[in-house]
């Protein structure tokens, strides 16, 4: 959890921006997706196909915040969030491999099965998590030539 003391003016207006297209994108997303099943058309079985909507909405919100420098507040647990969303993700593609080994497929009736579904969340979820290590290793490297910089 972040309190605004952890942003100056421009890094909450960069912020602010993002969440805005994000949820302008948000809505937008979930009314094609109210709009394909009036009409019955079906790419993901059971809930996947409004969960992958969303959840590619939040990975490109994500990905804007490590682009432009402000997914984290300073003295947030960074690390220990980036090695938590890895794991996760990491694990859940795992799980989806395991199940299609076991037979289950990654589409099924002309749609992304659940196990497809699951393998993407997961896929999308890693996204998030390389951005995130490159935004930090970056971060690192600038401090770490700065540091270097003022020493010499």
């Amino acid at each position: 959890m972040t309190n605004d003391k952890a942003f100056d003016e421009r890094q909450l207006q960069i912020r602010g921006n993002i969440f805005k297209s994000g949820f302008i994108a948000a809505v937008l997303v979930l009314f094609i997706d109210g709009l394909l099943q009036m009409e019955g058309i079906v790419w993901a079985q059971g809930y996947h196909q409004s969960l992958l909507m969303m959840f590619l909405v939040i990975t490109v919100v994500s990905v804007g915040f490590h682009v432009r420098g402000v997914f984290f507040g300073r003295g947030m647990r960074r690390w220990l969030f980036i090695g938590i969303l890895g794991c996760s993700s990491i694990a859940l593609m795992a799980l989806a491999l395991i199940h299609m080994v076991q037979g289950d497929r990654f589409f099924e009736d002309r749609s992304l099965s659940s196990v497809g579904g699951s393998f993407t969340m997961g896929a999308m979820m890693l996204v998030n998590t390389l951005f995130a290590v490159a935004t930090e290793m970056r971060e690192w490297r600038s401090s770490r030539s700065a540091d270097e910089d003022s020493t010499a």
